[in-house]
This record gives C-alpha cells, structure tokens and sequence, in this order.
C-alpha cells in the first residue's frame, strides 16, 4: 500500500523554478482554466450532463456526447468552487505522495466514469424524472473518502477523527438527497465510496470494517445440523490493552520514517508525531 517515496511513481511530474508540479496540481489548474472559460462565456451548459425524463432523453447518446466526459469541469463561479480545490489540492496531493501519482490518476478516471454510466444506464432504462452530473464535488468527495481509508485515526478540524467526520459527512448528504428525493445523487455518492474503498483494497489497503463484519457474524444466529447439539458459551477473554497493546502499524511507521528522511522531522504534522512517540515506546517495551 505504502510505496516508496523515492520511486518515480511517488516524485513530482517536474519542477518550475524549484516548485514541484503534481497532478493534483495539473488537475487544480484544469479546473481554473475551465472556471475562465465559463464565465466569460456565460454558460456552463456546454459542459454539464442534465436531462429530463430520462425515457425520452436519447438525444443525449450522440449529438451531445462529449458531456459524458466534461460534465466534471462545470462549476460556474461560485464558493463551493474553492472548497472543491481546496480538497483536491490537499487530500489529492496527500494520496499521491502515500500511494503514487498511477493511484490517483486512475482513482480520478474511475470517479468521472462511474456517473457518467449510472447516467447512461438512468437514460437507457428511462429511470428517473431527472438526472444530472455538474461539477467536480463528487470526485473530490471520493478523493477525501481514500484518505479517511488510508488516515481513518488521523486527526482533523477540532481533533475529530477522520473516520468520524467522513461517516457524518456522508450521513448529512445522504439525508440531504433525501429531503431533496434526489435518489440519482444518493446512488452516485455511494457507489463512488464504495468503488473508492474497493479500489483501495485492490491496491493493497488493510481492511477498515473488521469490527463491523465481526459484529454482525456474532449477531448472526448459527445454523446447526440435526447431528449437531449448540455449545455451552463461553466468554471471550480479552487481553487489556496494558498487558498486549496493538502495535502501530510497520508500514504507517515505514512511510513516518522516510517522510523524516526525505524532508526533516519538522516536517511531520501532530498525528504522525504520536504515532512514531508511541512506536518508539513499543520498541522500548519489548526489549525489557
């Protein structure tokens, strides 16, 4: 999962006047350039995907094909513009520097062609009363969602949890989109988490849901055969957390060390510190 960080995969595109250029910077002036374009023509109509009665919107399968490819750059000038770069250039520029600019890029295409065939299934299907795919804030939702994966104990605004702050994030569209009875988006926003975490663990992401699934295997009554008599139970013994604390993750502490290599011990935020503070205790424990 974690690569290394002096492989090519994990080096800036190039440099412009000692500044490093990465994709999430590319992407970043994509999106500006398209926002010039737009306001000075008026419109952003020529590049947003957005039909009525999805039964009788066939007329969107060739005469207007390229909306199924730009409908991500449409985002006239408005607020929420900023809050979606600043998203991408963090979160993006954070994923590509642990996982590699392949990751991102692929992660980036998926997240532009996973609505736009939900669209294209909506049309043919003629489900819906309306369907429409304006602007980057789904993708750049996902590109969060990889780094709640990856940093899911990672402090954000307040000392919230990332973990945390993704489900109420989540929550609060989703009950949006239901009060809006926009079921289109809904779909959308939890198909590319989905796709997202998927892509994830493909690339070799540990699993985040093991108490989830072990708490619903537990609640699950077990089948028995005729031959078959149910056991007494028994109570699980846990160890405290004193006696076996859970280590801290080698390859968490790998990516700490060479960031410390690479760009000085200054350079680590304050999650990384007690990660690498609580390692280091470990070590010291096991060698008494």
């Amino acid at each position: 999962m974690y690569g290394n960080s002096y492989s090519p995969e994990h080096q800036p595109l190039f440099y412009v006047r000692g500044y490093p250029v990465r994709i999430a910077s590319l992407l970043v002036i994509l999106h500006c350039v398209a926002l010039m374009v737009q306001a000075i023509v008026g419109s952003s109509s020529f590049l947003e995907l957005s039909f009525r009665d999805a039964g009788a919107g066939q007329g969107y399968l060739l005469p207007e094909f390229w909306k199924w490819g730009t409908w991500f750059l449409a985002n006239p000038p408005r607020f929420w513009f900023l809050i979606d770069m600043a998203m991408l250039w963090v979160f993006g520029r954070e994923l590509e520097n642990v996982m590699g600019r392949k990751f991102l890029a692929r992660l980036y295409l998926a997240m532009i062609a996973l609505p736009a065939v939900m669209a294209l299934c909506a049309l043919l299907l003629g489900i819906g009363d309306e369907v429409s795919l304006s602007g980057p804030s789904s993708i750049h939702f996902s590109i969060f969602m990889a780094v709640a994966f990856l940093h899911p104990d990672a402090p954000s605004f307040f000392g919230v949890k990332l973990k945390f702050l993704a489900g109420a994030l989540i929550s609060i569209f989703c009950l949006q989109y239901l009060y809006l009875r926009n079921g289109f988006a809904a779909a959308v926003l939890l198909s590319s988490t989905a796709l997202t975490y998927f892509i994830m663990r493909r690339w070799g992401l540990t699993p985040r849901f093991e108490r989830v699934t072990e708490a619903i295997s537990a609640a699950m009554p077990r089948r028995l055969t005729p031959k078959q008599k149910a056991l007494p139970y028994t109570p699980k013994v846990r160890p405290k957390p004193e006696i076996s604390p859970d280590p801290a993750p080698v390859a968490k502490i790998d990516a700490i060390l060479e960031k410390i290599s690479r760009a000085g011990i200054d350079s680590l935020d304050e999650w990384e510190r007690r990660e690498l503070e609580r390692a280091s205790k470990e070590l010291k424990r096991l060698d008494q």
